[in-house]
């Protein structure tokens, strides 16, 4: 399969080389029906976009290689031509060539661009993270046959709320087999799942608990309720731990007595590019942001730990919490002890949230944060869409933009028919005419100023007006 797809990138970056270095498309009938019919004109023509479509391609590459998809470098090119066409109109220097050739030949190299990005760019990010050690998340292979033996006197509960997450836990729940230190309990919390998530879990050894009101406030309530180690940690149904995981929770509690919460945070394992880079290398920036305006770390429930008498104290999470009960937890917590947030303490956690992109992630989450830190309000847009698969973007999804972008430019191409610029074209005389009135306004203003300060009028003024008093 990647032998097919790195000949696919060859034959279209080869045909890329020869339509931008040659006059290949000079014999297309294209041009004809875009109105060159002389030699000169068109030569002058294919040099002037000859520039502005290797852009074109090379920008399609980028959108290819950040989504994953060639549809993305369709999109972002039907985008900008589209604006393209409108600020041309504006100017009234578009013609009914240039209409085809920025709705037919740019497209395309954007479109060819965005299957290099993916069938070529795409496989060798794929090498590149297998060359570069301690990129890649923990293997979490199970042994046949493992089993994970709950202890009765556990040192640590770990507790893992889950609803209808067959497809991943046993990911999550082979990391915890593989950890280092074997003195902990693993604590399932069903919550009212319609698959197999509990019986899973059970054959992983986990104890499950069963919580019939769906929410991960009252999942994760019901798991701390139910363990019975002096440190309860907590992470998500699709996280991948490292190895050390337990036995650095232990050890910071251990060594501090006054901490009573303590946390990291995340690296994404699958997803888009762009996501996974933003959650790598600028996560910590939202988590500083939230530390100043709040005056204490708020720790994420993917890599969470605290001490039992201390969740207590504070009443446990906020039940009606769909989303945020993890940061919620978290400011309580401080007033009655240490939370502590190490950045480089991290878990790898599946990308689903971010299908759609890093943008539309950061429309779920940040106003739910934003309404907890300055309104003081948590339960403010606490509503978490429910994702249980993994891949990027659905179809429709795709398919809503490029259906957007063929109706915008639907409706753009009549607009350079002689009957709607006959009825646009006194609109448009009318607006710079406006235009100009105000500009002229203007200068005869400033001029008048300009003329006043320098004649003196000002000062003849002010010393008139003293005089009188």
């Amino acid at each position: 399969m990647v032998r097919d797809r790195l000949i696919k990138s060859f034959l279209i970056l080869l045909f890329v080389l020869i339509t931008l270095g040659t006059d290949l498309l000079d014999h297309f009938s294209i041009y004809g029906y875009m109105g060159f019919s002389q030699k000169q004109v068109i030569t002058t023509q294919k040099l002037e976009n000859s520039e502005h479509e290797a852009i074109h391609f090379l920008l399609g590459v980028i959108s290819g290689y950040l989504f994953d998809t060639w549809v993305a470098a369709l999109v972002a090119g039907g985008v900008k031509e589209i604006y393209d066409f409108g600020y041309n109109y504006h100017k009234n220097s578009i013609s009914g060539s240039q209409i085809i050739h920025d709705g037919i030949i740019d497209p395309l190299f954007w479109v060819l661009g965005g299957f290099v990005g993916m069938y070529l760019l795409v496989p060798l990010r794929g090498l590149i993270r297998k060359v570069k050690r301690g990129y890649r998340p923990p293997v979490a292979v199970r042994v046949r046959g493992a089993f994970h033996r709950n202890p009765d006197n556990p040192l640590v509960s770990v507790v893992i709320p889950a609803l209808d997450e067959e497809g991943f836990i046993e990911r999550t729940l082979t990391s915890l087999l593989n950890q280092d230190f074997k003195g902990f309990e693993i604590i399932v919390v069903d919550n009212n799942s319609s698959d197999r998530t509990a019986e899973i879990a059970r054959q992983f050894g986990a104890r499950v608990v069963f919580e019939p009101r769906q929410g991960v406030g009252y999942s994760r309530q019901s798991g701390f309720m139910a363990a019975r180690a002096p440190v309860v940690a907590t992470t998500d149904a699709d996280t991948i731990l490292p190895p050390n995981w337990v036995s650095r929770i232990l050890k910071e509690f251990k060594s501090d007595p006054e901490l009573v919460a303590f946390g990291g945070l995340y690296y994404l394992y699958n997803g888009p590019f762009l996501s996974r880079l933003a959650v790598r290398y600028l996560i910590a920036v939202p988590w500083a942001f939230d530390r100043v305006f709040s005056g204490g770390w708020s720790l994420p429930g993917a890599n969470l730990a605290v001490r039992r008498d201390a969740f207590f104290r504070v009443g446990g999470f906020n039940t009606k919490l769909k989303l945020g009960e993890d940061a919620d937890l978290s400011q309580r917590l401080k007033h009655v002890g240490k939370v502590k947030l190490d950045m480089g303490f991290r878990v790898w956690t599946s990308g689903r949230r971010y299908r759609w992109g890093l943008l539309f992630a950061m429309f779920e989450y940040f106003p739910n944060a934003l309404a907890r830190i300055f309104l003081g309000n948590p339960e403010r847009f606490s509503r978490l869409s429910k994702v249980r698969e993994e891949g990027y973007s659905s179809v429709g999804y795709w398919l809503s933009w490029i259906a957007l972008c063929l109706l915008l430019f639907a409706v753009m191409v009549p607009l350079r028919s002689p009957r709607v610029e006959a009825f646009t074209r006194p609109i448009k005389e009318r607006a710079i005419s406006i235009r100009e009135a105000i500009s002229t306004k203007e200068r005869d203003l400033l001029y008048k100023i300009r003329t006043k300060k320098t004649s003196g009028c000002f000062k003849n003024a002010y010393e008139f007006k003293s005089r009188e008093a």
